[in-house]
């Protein structure tokens, strides 16, 4: 998914911040699924990404940002099971 979205997600279109968006939330989520048990080199493949595409450095902040609302504000109400999933 990484690698597609470095090649695939286009520098300029009239829908790409949406596109952008969508794509960050995707890997949030996989995230939140995948990270400590299945995908420990999250980070690193995120990164090794910006040396591919440079518009790919937009993409690493939403992606982290879009993990800051999901996972780790805490100004955001999240349930007791969210609370110990997104503690793991």
């Amino acid at each position: 998914l990484m690698k597609w979205g470095s090649q695939n997600i286009p520098l300029n279109a009239d829908n790409v911040n949406k596109i952008r968006a969508k794509y960050a939330q995707s890997l949030t989520f996989l995230f939140v699924e995948e990270f400590s048990k299945n995908w420990p080199s999250f980070f690193d493949d995120l990164l090794s990404n910006i040396g591919r595409h440079p518009s790919f450095v937009d993409m690493f902040l939403r992606v982290l940002d879009t993990i800051d609302e999901v996972v780790i504000c805490v100004e955001i109400p999240r349930t007791t099971q969210e609370i110990a999933r997104n503690g793991e």
